[in-house]
């Protein structure tokens, strides 16, 4: 079944229609399924980076939507509302996409008037999606007409500020320590022993004969030097936390 065009909205400012947008994507609609029709280019930019959707602006934004996406309603959705208006202007090709005379004559208004149109592929039996964002366009039933709705919406700004901050430093800290080291020292002893076995020549007797040994001992000596025996690690991390206002 062929997809036809229907009016999603007319926004006042892009960051409303940029949620409309993210609002139609969240219920199945494509990149390739919304087009974006506006006065001026210069207010299509952010949105046209953030959705990447198809946008018709500025001065030719009204010739080009006679294109590719025109041609495929032309013949089964022009019947004869399409004599009603010009050929080249807005309205005329909103009618050849299927879109109401009266709507198509009020979204060329809203355009012209610096608004936002947001457009959508639907099948026949696919109703249009409704959300907050979207402003219900006037439309043309038996014995009846729509009313506008408008609503005030929320715009919450978030800034950083300073709460705290840490200082560190270092300190020295002296403190005593008692520790215990063996060390070794020599003695001298002098022991007597009779010769038994008289196999040693004695040589003749002097007097004064000294015999020196020397003795050795350990001494401690202490000495200290810095070492590293751990560190300490300063990081900032980022906690989100949800608050109700």
């Amino acid at each position: 079944m062929e997809a036809r065009k229907r009016v999603a909205g007319t926004f006042h400012s892009e960051q409303e229609a940029i949620h409309a947008i993210k609002g139609l994507k969240s219920q199945g609609y494509r990149e390739t399924d919304i087009l974006v029709v506006a006065k001026d280019r210069s207010k299509t930019l952010q949105l046209g980076a953030e959705t990447n959707v198809m946008i018709e602006a500025g001065t030719s934004a009204v010739s080009s939507l006679a294109g590719v996406m025109m041609d495929s309603f032309l013949t089964i959705m022009t019947g004869g509302m399409a004599t009603t208006t010009q050929a080249g202007g807005l309205t005329s090709k909103l009618i050849r996409m299927g879109i109401q005379n009266f709507t198509a004559k009020q979204c060329e208004m809203d355009v012209k008037e610096g608004k936002i149109l947001i457009l959508i592929d639907v099948d026949e039996t696919q109703t249009i999606p409704s959300y907050t964002m979207v402003r219900e366009l006037p439309y043309e039933t038996e014995g009846h007409r729509s009313v506008l709705l408008r609503e005030e919406q929320l715009n919450v700004r978030k800034e950083r500020v300073q709460t705290g901050e840490i200082q560190l430093r270092k300190g020295i800290v002296e403190e005593l320590r008692t520790i215990k080291v063996p060390v070794m020292r020599e003695e001298i002893y002098v022991e007597r022993r009779p010769v038994i076995d008289c196999q040693y020549d004695g040589s003749p007797l002097t007097e004064n004969e000294i015999i020196r040994i020397p003795i050795m001992e350990e001494r401690i000596e202490v000495t200290k030097r810095p070492v590293v025996v751990e560190e300490v690690i300063i990081g900032k991390r980022k906690i989100q936390e949800i608050k109700e206002m």
